[in-house]
């Protein structure tokens, strides 16, 4: 089991943007998806900040990806949580 924690900050536009690549034999066998909360850090100060959850994508290849759906959170300059991901490596 694959247990993933912390927080992630992708810096740029808000949109997605992988974050990080896992090494070989820490991947899941099919792309797995996690609603995590994001926007913690609450620094932006202006109308742009919005914190709520959003969904983080773990894919074979290893990406972790937090992705942004039209009605989904897309500020990850402010912080994506890992913290509960668990899944199992292939």
């Amino acid at each position: 089991m694959i247990h993933l924690q912390g927080t992630m900050i992708i810096p740029g536009p808000p949109g997605p943007g992988t974050s990080f690549l896992l090494p070989v034999g820490y991947r899941p066998a099919a792309i797995r998806e996690f609603a995590v909360p994001y926007g913690q850090f609450n620094e932006c100060g202006g109308t742009g900040c919005d914190e709520g959850l959003t969904v983080l994508q773990v894919r074979p290849g290893g990406v972790v990806q937090p992705i942004g759906r039209p009605g989904i959170g897309q500020n990850f300059a402010e912080g994506v949580s890992l913290d509960g991901v668990e899944f199992r490596a292939k």
